[in-house]
């Protein structure tokens, strides 16, 4: 994810901020108990049109705890790789044990093989983006043919 992104339209009581990737390390071990799950896992279950199980390669960008693979995982989903780029989301990711791989990398370049996941998911990461094409880019390049790409988030671009 880009760290160079400019608060002042958000934020005009000027606190410091510090990089999404420092952020989430300091935040990784009390994440699940400070965000609310109706902001992502709420929304998912919301979701009816995609046929969870029948899902064959799944990969959860900007996976970070794995709250949102143990949802898939508990879905039907058995296929289920991480990206994330914070190594101590990773950590907590990785003691689910729902994931077949982890990989830490950006949303923006993977360095994922193309055309692998016929389902990719992304939640809560949107607003961290300098820029959504990137990412975006980067997921058609990872789906296969007739991919869903499911994102949960609101980037402060889209208002």
């Amino acid at each position: 994810m880009t760290a160079n992104m400019d608060f002042t339209n958000f934020d005009q009581r000027q606190y410091p901020t510090v990089t999404p990737k420092v952020g989430y390390a300091e935040w990784a071990n009390t994440y699940e108990a400070s965000v609310p799950g109706l902001l992502d896992i709420g929304i998912l279950e919301r979701i009816h049109s995609i046929r969870w199980p029948e899902t064959r390669q799944c990969l959860d960008l900007a996976c970070g705890t794995g709250r949102t693979g143990s949802w898939l995982a508990a879905k039907g989903v058995s296929q289920i790789d991480g990206v994330d780029f914070t190594p101590e989301m990773l950590t907590q990711a990785g003691m689910r044990k729902v994931y077949r791989r982890l990989q830490e990398a950006s949303v923006e370049n993977t360095g994922l093989p193309g055309a692998a996941y016929d389902l990719l998911i992304m939640s809560l990461a949107n607003e961290h983006l300098a820029r959504l094409e990137p990412t975006y880019l980067e997921a058609s390049r990872l789906s296969s043919d007739n991919a869903k790409f499911v994102v949960v988030g609101m980037h402060p671009f889209m208002f």
